[in-house]
């Protein structure tokens, strides 16, 4: 439950936050954050929430695009029409994070979207995309959405897509191997 008050939370929420913060809890300002802020909704961002979901865009393009054989020039470029600065994240895996995972569907379906703009940004890579895609969607929780959406706006049969998610690991497996 989120607070209600204007320019102050509620009582019962500063109670449970400074009992958070005196049991010194690793992510109790997360849990603060959350009990005053509430669940974000894509038709209620504020300042705040914008500046998370940039960032959360932004951490989303540099796990997508991390290998380097996603980093054509139409991939990176598509990626600098979201941020004209854009560097793909380097050096070791780089897994999403829980800033990456909103109860919203609205939110989840907005990055559903930015997936399947990069899986089909560059035809020249073929599959493997939104083999990337798939997987990245499945480690946030996304893939039973994304593989609706994949399947409708791509006009793909449920089996081809289905084929793919379940050969994603292991092409991008032998891609990261062989270093393209």
């Amino acid at each position: 439950m989120a607070t209600a008050g204007v320019s102050h939370p509620e009582a019962f929420i500063r109670a449970r936050a400074l009992a958070l913060w005196q049991q010194q809890t690793e992510n109790a300002s997360a849990q603060i954050s959350a009990m005053i802020e509430g669940a974000a909704t894509i038709q209620e961002l504020d300042l705040i929430g914008q500046k998370r979901l940039t960032s959360a865009t932004r951490k989303l393009l540099e796990c997508l695009l991390r290998p380097k054989w996603f980093q054509t020039p139409a991939t990176l470029g598509h990626a600098k029409l979201f941020f004209d600065d854009f560097r793909p994240a380097s050096g070791a895996e780089t897994s999403p994070s829980d800033e990456l995972k909103f109860s919203d569907s609205r939110l989840r379906e907005y990055l559903c979207y930015v997936l399947l703009d990069f899986a089909k940004a560059d035809p020249d890579l073929e599959e493997m995309p939104l083999a990337a895609a798939l997987e990245l969607g499945r480690k946030l929780e996304l893939d039973a959405h994304f593989e609706k959406l994949a399947a409708k706006e791509l006009k793909m049969k449920v089996r081809d897509l289905r084929r793919i998610k379940e050969q994603a690991a292991e092409m991008l497996a032998k891609a990261e191997a062989s270093g393209e």
